[in-house]
């Protein structure tokens, strides 16, 4: 009897024992010290999808994935009375940057995260909204659309806004605010553009980036086009409006950051997203209609060809309106048939100095949920070859940093645990 119960008391113990490390194993939570928030840690990652992620010359050997807890989310809702739509919408990221060790990111309902590099679970936030001019997270494609760190406490945003004067009349307005997040003040603010919400609500840009050798901002805007609306579209062509072009901001030289004047670069844009500076060159990405997604070498006083011009089709089939092939228009530097959902564009990150990688740039997609290497001859950049990386959703910004790639996914179920991911995958040499 005494060895049955003595067999029994070891069974038991041992029982406890797995069942705490089971528990330790499927959880390792981390307290938010700054908003007292609990989001899920670094979940166990296979070798097999370690391997997924492979680079031909470059192996994925650390890889974190942070899912922000539906709790958390949900209890940045931001008051849909005075802000406009609510729910998954408003969590899009619409900006991510690394600047001196620290990871920054910003999303459509204008919550303004940073963290450290060292350690993404222990972020900080805060709501930008309440100091934006009329900011209004208007349909599907309104809020932040992008944004450039000036310094390590001003930020440029670029947003939707709607007055009550323009809300009765159906209309809204795009503005450039100049932010100092640390102080929570309004630095400055201009209209950059105005329309109907119904026509020119499809495409807004929103690729951003700030020159500090210059002064200036750089920002692409979108020429919202929906079927049919080719008078919306040809605004991109219309030198007297701001839609389908990429602005030049130039801001004051006493660091107050008070913009004094907006200049039109170039034009035929259709829906910048990403744009970043690389070997001292502007680059942007964009969507197609139906079929060319398009990386963009940016020249001022250029044209690259919306809506007289596309790789892709009309949604509706009528392609004639697309195809006025003019020696004046800029090809890009590569388009991508059938459409991959491009979404955001960065330099590669710096530790890729192999052959065949030191000249490349990174662009992400959404419709088929994958990464790219860009990858140019040398002295050139003309495309020497593509190399894919497949997720298990849609990517919606991405930044590089020394021998690492931060990712922020997506998905159209908010449910998906990889809805509202971030995704950090550091890469090493492959042995030979």
């Amino acid at each position: 009897m005494k060895r049955t119960l003595k067999i029994l008391k070891y069974f038991l113990v041992i029982l406890f024992a797995l069942l705490l490390i089971a528990l330790g194993v499927r959880y390792n939570k981390e307290i938010n010290d700054f908003n007292n928030h609990v989001i899920k840690g670094k979940p166990k990652v296979s070798l097999v999808e370690k391997s997924l992620l492979n680079l031909n010359a470059y192996e994925a050997y650390d890889v974190e994935k942070i899912d922000f807890s539906r709790n958390f989310l949900n209890s940045l809702t931001i008051d849909t009375e005075i802000y406009g739509l609510s729910g998954n919408n408003q969590y899009k990221v619409t900006f991510a940057e690394v600047r001196d060790k620290k990871l920054y990111w910003m999303n459509n309902g204008s919550f303004l995260y940073s963290t450290n590099i060292d350690n993404l679970k222990n972020f900080k936030y805060k709501f930008i909204g309440e100091l934006l001019p009329d900011y209004k997270l208007l349909k599907w494609n309104g809020g932040v659309r992008g944004a450039s760190l000036i310094d390590d406490r001003t930020i440029a945003i670029f947003h939707t806004s709607q007055s009550s004067d323009e809300k009765q009349q159906d209309n809204f307005s795009l503005h450039l605010s100049i932010v100092d997040f640390i102080n929570m003040s309004l630095l400055d603010s201009r209209k950059i553009a105005n329309s109907k919400v119904d026509n020119d609500h499809a495409a807004l840009g929103g690729g951003m980036y700030f020159h500090s050798g210059e002064n200036t901002i750089y920002l692409t805007v979108g020429a919202s086009h929906i079927a049919k609306d080719f008078e919306s579209a040809m605004k991109a062509q219309d030198d007297n409006s701001n839609f389908g072009k990429i602005l030049k901001i130039t801001l004051n030289k006493d660091h107050s950051w008070n913009i004094e004047k907006i200049d039109i670069l170039s034009k035929g844009l259709r829906n910048p997203q990403g744009l970043t500076r690389y070997k001292n060159e502007f680059f942007s990405v964009e969507h197609g209609p139906k079929g060319g997604d398009e990386i963009n070498l940016l020249k001022e006083g250029k044209n690259y060809g919306w809506p007289l011009f596309s790789f892709g089709s009309n949604y509706d089939g009528d392609d004639g309106s697309l195809m006025t092939r003019d020696p004046n228009l800029i090809d890009p530097v590569f388009h991508f048939t059938p459409s991959i959902g491009i979404s955001d564009i960065d330099p590669c990150p710096s530790f890729f100095q192999r052959e065949g990688y030191k000249s490349c740039l990174l662009v992400s997609a959404m419709k088929d949920k994958s990464f790219r290497l860009i990858k140019f001859h040398e002295g050139t950049f003309n495309v020497n070859s593509v190399e894919t990386i497949k997720l298990d959703a849609r990517i919606r910004e991405l930044v590089a940093f020394k021998n690492q790639i931060i990712l922020f996914t997506e998905s159209f179920d908010s449910n998906d645990p990889a809805n509202n991911r971030l995704t950090s995958i550091k890469y090493k040499f492959i042995s030979k």
